[in-house]
């Protein structure tokens, strides 16, 4: 399936009977595959994916139970940004599911629910005469490796349904790597890496953008003119965003290299101790193209 501007029905399911799992690529039976939805119907709030669009797969039991066990935590997570008031919105469904799933879903970092994970970072030492003491309180923290890799597994199931042979039953993988730049909160998406990053792709040729679950997920894909780059960036639970590129590694390195660094200022140091912080910056709806469909009016 080459066609880039094909237009999908947004109220129904995507089916694909593939052969191969679209994640290790291994070839499927009846006894070791498993039904796959790319976006995890648990991953958004509760009932936001009936009636709406998904991209059905078969997968090995392996691969979907990796990208279930991911989807559980990080699910959990990015809505209990939303009950700190890290995303600014007024959310009654994000609300009920953050507080249902936070009791249900153990953190990896912690080994405790994620409603009971907590980060706290407390410090005490002398700057010149003065002695220093504080703490910072935070909710469950995300791990990034874990972040980047469920970002991978999504991404990977959108490419094999772009590349699929409807004769042989399969897609294909891209070539080169896998290069997660950065994932932010709500509250950051206004940063100068996510806005350089927005910007250096939107004239980019659109392979594939996603908007479902009742707007609780986005996905895109977009392809440079002329390398073989692809970029990407995946939004969950109206919360956090990932973003980054797939493909040739020079030209990826090339157009990060132009892109601004997020600087810190240093609040306490003592010793080898040190605490920086940086002002988060959002990102106003009205400028916010990261998802924009070119042949919808905004």
């Amino acid at each position: 399936m080459n066609e880039p501007h094909l237009r999908l029905s947004p109220d129904r399911p995507t089916s694909l009977k593939n052969e191969t799992c679209p994640y290790c690529g291994k070839n499927l039976s009846r006894r070791s595959s498993t039904k796959e939805h790319v976006v995890g119907r648990r991953f958004v709030p509760q009932g936001t994916m009936s009636g709406c669009w998904n991209l059905i797969l078969r997968a090995c039991r392996t691969c979907n139970q990796l990208k279930s066990d991911l989807e559980d935590d990080l699910s959990a997570i990015t809505m209990a940004f939303h009950t700190f008031g890290l995303t600014g919105l007024t959310d009654d469904l994000l609300t009920r599911d953050a507080m249902r799933k936070g009791g249900r879903s153990f953190s990896r970092t912690t080994g405790k629910p994620v409603s009971q994970s907590k980060t706290t970072l407390n410090f005490s030492g002398k700057a010149g005469a003065m002695h220093i003491t504080g703490n910072f309180v935070a909710p469950a923290q995300l791990d990034e490796e874990r972040v980047f890799e469920l970002a991978r597994l999504q991404l990977t199931g959108f490419f094999y349904f772009l590349t699929y042979d409807l004769t042989a039953n399969r897609g294909n993988w891209w070539s080169g790597s896998f290069m997660p730049l950065l994932g932010t909160a709500r509250s950051d998406w206004g940063n100068p890496i996510n806005l350089h990053f927005m910007r250096t792709v939107e004239k980019w040729d659109y392979r594939l953008i996603v908007t479902t679950a009742d707007g609780y997920f986005h996905a895109t894909i977009r392809r440079h003119p002329t390398e073989d780059l692809w970029a990407w960036a995946v939004e969950w639970n109206r919360s956090y965003r990932v973003l980054g590129f797939f493909g040739g590694e020079r030209a990826a390195v090339e157009i990060a290299s132009t892109f601004p660094q997020l600087y810190a200022e240093a609040v306490y140091e003592s010793g080898s101790e040190w605490v920086r912080m940086r002002i988060e910056t959002p990102l106003a709806e009205a400028v916010d193209t990261l998802f924009a469909n070119p042949g919808v009016a905004r």
